[in-house]
């Protein structure tokens, strides 16, 4: 009876874990903080994520931004930048012939996902 009674209590302290504070936390309280904390640090280092949930105003859009858009990288991601200063892109068809590395099937596939803001006023011909 001795015995069961040990192991009883062996296994109700392995389910406990002890704070500095002398208050007690289960083993699984322990491990949704830990799984919060992960998944926190996880969403600090992906800005992008954050961003998931509109379109990618391609005329704004910073280097870290652009790089979300799968398929397109630093290198890419500078030369959209690059090619933005010279003026902002008017249509996605222009915004793909004036980036090397940027094409039709890249429009298409993410066509959904991007925008050009308010370039109205600058892009109409006089």
């Amino acid at each position: 009876m001795r015995h069961h009674a040990i192991k009883g209590l062996r296994s109700s302290l392995a389910r406990h874990s002890y704070t500095p504070d002398g208050t007690t936390h289960t083993k699984e309280v322990t491990q949704v903080k830990t799984i919060k904390s992960i998944l926190f640090v996880f969403l600090l280092a992906t800005p992008g994520l954050l961003l998931a949930g509109g379109p990618i105003d391609i005329n704004t859009a910073t280097k870290e931004e652009l790089m979300t858009i799968k398929g397109i990288g630093l290198v890419k991601a500078e030369r959209i930048i690059t090619e933005r200063a010279a003026g902002v892109f008017c249509s996605l068809e222009g915004f793909a012939a004036r980036v090397k590395g940027i094409g039709r099937k890249t429009i298409e596939t993410h066509r959904d996902n991007l925008t050009l803001g308010d370039v109205k006023q600058r892009c109409e011909k006089p």
